[in-house]
């Protein structure tokens, strides 16, 4: 169990460049940084002083962390915590109790021994917390989905580890959830920009991310 102080000497946007300084927000950043416990901090926290929130987190151990943005909207991130949940017996006595102390989990990163999370203060009352997961198969993956929907459970984070998509679930006191999909694009592809800008400009909002070599997929919502 540890916490990582929030922090990279370089910082590769793998959709866009981060000017920091431009007059125009963008809808979605999406940020690589070097597994660097020491550095990821001030690196992520300069990007949440612009009006962005870490949405979508993935953790490839001595590798890379990448982090996926969004505007604030009704949301802040003031405060954020990046952390390791490194002992399986006590994971969901630790998550639990990061709830009940007021932070409100952005997104997991399941790694098959351990789970990394990212927390932001929460505005909300938190009613409940699931994980689950699916094949990659589209049809048992919304069903599951569906089910836990009808239950009053909002997809909120997603992760992956070899052929299963692992999702996390909250439900909340006074929130209704809304409709989601999770869309599939590899890295390599030329139109990767685009085709997210798309799905963005058709109304959904970026709110989970898996990265996995080549492999990248994005839970939307509305």
């Amino acid at each position: 169990m540890k916490y990582f102080k929030t922090t990279t000497f370089i910082i590769f946007l793998i959709l866009m460049p981060l000017l920091l300084s431009a007059q125009q927000e963008q809808e979605v950043l999406l940020a690589s940084y070097p597994y660097d416990t020491e550095t990821v901090s001030e690196q992520i926290e300069e990007v949440l002083t612009h009006g962005y929130i870490p949405v979508g987190l993935e953790v490839s151990p001595g590798r890379e962390i990448a982090v996926l943005y969004a505007p604030a909207g009704e949301l802040e991130a003031e405060r954020y915590v990046l952390y390791q949940f490194d002992d399986a017996s006590s994971f969901e006595a630790e998550f639990t109790e990061f709830i009940k102390e007021g932070w409100l989990p952005m997104d997991i990163s399941y790694i098959g021994d351990s789970f990394y999370g990212i927390f932001i203060r929460s505005p909300y009352e938190i009613e409940g917390w699931r994980l689950t997961s699916t094949s990659l198969n589209e049809e048992e993956m919304s069903e599951t989905l569906t089910d836990f929907r009808e239950q009053g459970f909002h997809p909120w984070g997603i992760s992956g580890l070899e052929d299963r998509l692992w999702f996390l679930l909250l439900a909340f006191e006074d929130h209704e959830p809304g409709s989601f999909f999770v869309n599939f694009y590899t890295i390599d592809d030329e139109e990767l920009k685009e085709k997210i800008e798309s799905d963005v400009a058709s109304g959904w909002r970026p709110w989970g991310l898996m990265k996995r070599g080549y492999g990248l997929s994005i839970l939307y919502t509305q």
